[in-house]
């Protein structure tokens, strides 16, 4: 009875409680509302309503959860509705007024703008700067993925979002980007393009200032080249001074110029009227004037400044550099000012590559077509517009056979050879984009050997073909039975084959050291005469890991050849017999060699030099006669091919065309004779040469005489009659 008498009493206070509690809020709420209407009511309360009503907090009405989600869901609609609204607006006001709501800038400068607009200025540069330069503005955007169901435009990158994709869209400013661009977009969230407008053009007005002053403070005092600190020879010693090259003299001061009392000890003119200047790199020692160390020589300078008449003496100034990349870049700068009035000849501009393709080899296949082998397949160069050739990939060397009328190639990433029909290949450079022409190729089977790196042909009667990967060496025989080329000898090397030339009855080849090799009976054999006294450096080249990089037919009659590796060039005969007194050394590393017409086209990884080669180049008789060489600089150079008078080579994205006539212009000097370039056609008909006839008589092409045993057991391959 008692505890249900407890239960009774306690359900009574709780509603007892919630009683008073709901009396107690009727009441604040009853006394608020007497307490608004004995204040007095002014006219403005009459009018606009009371002046303090935005500043009293709400009423706090306790609401449940449904009803706050309710409320909730409903203002999301509303705000749904009127983002719409806005959109059709913004629509409708574009279509309407084109001219004044489209603000058009550049987009680099755009996206410039934006980055300055983010960074933050620093407190202490905040006062120092403009203040356009003080506007800041670091929202980020609200991004959410969405389908893009209309044709829109990346605000960041300013591509195509395509139909169907995602994309992310501000969900405060509405821009939409590609997911990729997010994290590259500035933080400039609600920013208006018009601010973003009036922000450009006044940086621009800044920087076009700045450019004005200092171009103005050029004009006062001319630009300096190069500076750094020399020796100058001075009475009987070396002196260390600061020298400073500007366009127009050289001037000697007695250390750094930065302020205007420093002492200048000398100086040249290096432009005065009537006059012309050079530069020489390794001057005499006679015209130095002092005695110089034999070490410090090559890091000399001399640089003279001649008049067009003979009545008054030159002037020159001599100096020596600090180290040898000073050196460079001293001859470098004074090459220039001297060579400034004329444009140099830089090759002739064929075609640009883009979209990431990477050219590998550029041959001509007819009449202004050029065939590209790069390593998304085959291009076609005709009519100044590129096409490509749908069929092999990754095309390494291409070689056009007239002949038999094929074209080789070697291909794919396995590096495997294939032959296709040159009239077929010819039809298809013709062919217009539209047509998307295929190529028609067929494998050759070298035995199930791939990984070729270099082929060469020959194009006499014989109709062979040498093609060479890492460690082998196969010799391949065209057949006209089956129309392919059927392997003859395989036969293995020590080092990768560099180069191949086809003589007429031998094979000239490079590995580590140089061979040639019979093409009756494929024996092989050491190449250069180990008897001549002049060609021990060549024969000793492999101890010290120098291989041979090109064996090039220089004339055909006499027969000689240039023997190139990687510090130097020799001259021999058709018996490995040097026929030159000097050797040519390369001034940088060469990475490949072309010659034609007594031309010799030097590859390097920042240049070509072209040299010219005569009758009298380097040679016995005339010892003293200074090779003919001129040097193009290239950043980014690639070699691609050649053709009859020129090579092609890949600066960057162009594609150029270099001409040695036009570097070095055919003088009244005598040429070669039966010139010939690398890949030519061997003569045939046999005709007996000087070597030959000397051999015959029994005279040795060594000045000193050697046993006829030593001369007898050099002799590597012998003939069939």
């Amino acid at each position: 009875m008692l505890l249900e008498k407890d239960m009774y009493m306690k359900e009574r206070e709780l509603k007892t409680e919630s009683t008073i509690q709901q009396q107690t809020k009727l009441i604040d709420f009853l006394q608020s509302k007497m307490e608004e209407n004995k204040k007095k009511k002014t006219l403005s309360d009459k009018l606009f309503g009371h002046s303090k009503k935005e500043n009293q907090p709400p009423l706090s009405v306790v609401l449940n959860y449904k009803d706050l989600e309710h409320q909730l869901t409903k203002e999301k609609e509303v705000t749904k509705d009127l983002r719409q609204e806005i959109v059709k607006l913004k629509s409708q006001l574009c279509r309407d007024n084109p001219e004044k709501t489209n603000i058009v800038f550049d987009i680099k400068d755009h996206k410039k703008v934006l980055e300055q607009i983010v960074q933050s200025p620093q407190k202490n540069e905040l006062y120092r700067q403009n203040s356009v330069q003080r506007m800041h503005h670091n929202i980020p955007h609200r991004f959410d993925i969405k389908i893009c169901t209309k044709a829109t435009t990346c605000n960041q990158c300013k591509c195509q979002i395509p139909l169907g994709r995602s994309s992310s869209v501000c969900s405060e400013c509405l821009i939409a980007v590609h997911p990729q661009c997010v994290s590259t977009l500035p933080r400039t969230c609600g920013l208006p393009q018009a601010f973003a407008k009036h922000y450009s053009d006044s940086l621009t007005k800044l920087e076009d200032a700045k450019n004005q002053h200092t171009n103005e403070d050029l004009n006062k005092s001319a630009a300096i080249d190069v500076e750094g600190w020399v020796k100058i020879p001075m009475k009987s010693s070396w002196e260390k001074y600061y020298a400073c090259l500007t366009t127009n003299t050289i001037t000697i001061y007695e250390e750094p110029p930065n302020y205007e009392t420093v002492k200048v000890i000398k100086s040249l003119d290096l432009k005065p009227d009537n006059s012309y200047g050079k530069v020489t790199m390794e001057p005499v020692v006679s015209e130095i004037g002092i005695p110089v160390a034999s070490c410090d020589l090559p890091f000399v300078l001399k640089v003279e400044v001649c008049p067009n008449t003979t009545c008054w003496p030159p002037k020159d100034l001599i100096f020596l550099t600090l180290n040898i990349e000073d050196k460079a870049k001293w001859f470098k700068a004074l090459e220039n000012i001297f060579n400034n009035t004329e444009e140099k000849y830089k090759g002739k501009y064929i075609c640009e590559i883009t979209n990431g393709v990477d050219v590998n080899y550029v041959i001509e296949v007819g009449k202004d077509i050029k065939l590209l082998g790069t390593d998304k397949g085959l291009y076609a160069y005709h009519n100044s517009t590129l096409n490509h050739i749908s069929g092999p990939l990754h095309v390494h060397q291409i070689a056009v056979l007239p002949k038999l009328n094929l074209v080789l190639m070697i291909v794919d990433e396995n590096r495997v050879l294939i032959s296709c029909d040159l009239k077929h290949l010819h039809s298809l450079c013709e062919c217009a984009p539209c047509l998307k022409p295929s190529l028609q190729f067929q494998t050759i089977n070298v035995k199930n050997i791939n990984g070729f790196h270099l082929f060469r042909t020959s194009c006499s009667k014989r109709n062979m073909l040498c093609i060479a990967n890492a460690r082998q060496l196969i010799i391949m025989k065209y057949d006209f039975k089956y129309k392919t080329f059927i392997p003859e000898r395989i036969l293995d090397t020590a080092e990768p084959t560099s180069c191949i030339l086809f003589t007429e009855h031998s094979l000239i080849i490079g590995a580590d050291k140089f061979f040639e090799i019979d093409l009756s009976t494929y024996c092989a054999d050491e190449f250069l005469d180990a008897s001549d006294r002049k060609l021990t450096s060549a024969i000793s080249c492999y101890k010290v890991k120098s291989f041979p990089l090109a064996v090039l037919q220089i004339s055909k009659n006499p027969v000689e050849y240039l023997l190139c590796f990687h510090e130097f060039a020799t001259f021999v005969d058709e018996y490995g017999r040097s026929t030159r007194l000097n050797d040519i050394k390369w001034s940088h590393l060469p990475c490949a060699f072309y010659y034609h017409s007594g031309y010799l086209y030097v590859i390097q990884f920042y240049g070509v030099e072209v040299t010219r080669i005569t009758f009298n180049t380097l040679d016995d008789s005339n010892a003293s006669v200074d090779l003919e060489m001129c040097r193009l600089d290239f950043p980014n150079l690639k070699y691609l091919g050649h053709s009859d008078d020129g090579i092609y080579v890949k600066i960057g994205d162009d594609i150029k065309y270099i001409n040695a006539g036009k570097l070095i212009p055919d003088t009244a000097a005598p040429s070669l004779s039966g010139d010939t370039e690398q890949n030519d056609c061997d003569s045939e008909r046999f005709s007996f040469t000087s070597s030959i006839v000397q051999s015959l008589d029994g005279h040795l092409s060594d000045t000193e005489s050697v046993p006829s045993d030593t001369n007898e057991g050099h002799r590597r391959v012998k003939f069939a009659p």
